[in-house]
């Protein structure tokens, strides 16, 4: 890390940026249903609407706030099932996940020597 010059001066302050753990608020409704085809073959569908507050740093409460005001999303899956037997089933599917980036994460309790 280099002092806040505005790249005039390159003074070394230290070998590691600090990044503050985060906290946010989550809140998600989830709805899925299974149709059937036929007897053995069905088609399955799902929607997850999920909607994720501003979030502030744990360490000294600070408001992040990015250039979207929010960072709500909808997703889906969609999979066909295969019954063989009463007992067993086949599958194939897709499914969407989201997670919000923490770029800190991989360098918040790095080792001294890592850099």
């Amino acid at each position: 890390m280099y002092d806040n010059s505005g790249f005039l001066v390159f003074k070394e302050t230290g070998d590691k940026a600090f990044v503050p753990e985060i906290s946010h608020r989550t809140l998600a409704a989830f709805v899925q249903a299974r149709f059937s085809i036929t007897e053995q073959l069905g088609l399955e569908g799902g929607l997850r609407a999920e909607k994720i507050d501003d979030f502030t740093t744990l360490g000294q409460a600070i408001a992040i706030s990015g250039s979207r005001d929010d960072y709500d999303s909808t997703l889906y899956s969609v999979g066909l099932t295969y019954d063989i037997t009463n007992n067993h089933t086949v599958y194939i599917a897709f499914n969407e996940g989201y997670e919000l980036p923490d770029i800190g994460l991989q360098i918040r309790y790095a080792p001294v020597n890592l850099i």
